[in-house]
């Protein structure tokens, strides 16, 4: 996910991995069950949600936000270490999920968070620690 910026869009990795995401999303079940260990099957219906959030400071564009039956999962690709994608992501998770609230039975307002995880489609020794 990243905060668009005017006049571009990214890397050239986040706009193919968004562009399959958006135009074959039944691509995602494999991967939603190779990185969450589940196991939906393919044949599975899930709903593509929306991928533009708007926060205070901009509209902030997911890769990838999908829900299969009552589990939504939130992944992005990313090409470059970033030392600061683990607050970036719990940012945007909390923003998709202000988008999908509940209710439950005593009429309290619940939100859920969706499982999230990042890509890296590089090659960094140290991007484990995120340093």
């Amino acid at each position: 996910m990243q905060k668009e910026k005017e006049g571009t869009g990214g890397t050239i990795f986040d706009d193919v991995f968004r562009t399959m995401a958006q135009k074959m999303p039944y691509l995602l079940i494999p991967l939603v069950n190779e990185v969450f260990k589940t196991d939906h099957s393919e044949e599975q219906g899930f709903e593509q949600l929306r991928n533009e959030h708007y926060e205070k400071f901009g509209k902030v564009v997911t890769d990838s936000v999908i829900r299969i039956g009552s589990h939504a999962y939130h992944i992005e690709c990313q090409s470059e270490k970033d030392g600061s994608m683990a607050l970036r992501m719990m940012e945007y998770d909390f923003a998709i999920a202000l988008e999908h609230p509940s209710r439950s039975e005593d009429g309290m307002i619940e939100i859920n968070f969706p499982e999230s995880c990042v890509l890296y489609v590089r090659n960094h020794n140290s991007i484990g620690g995120f340093s």
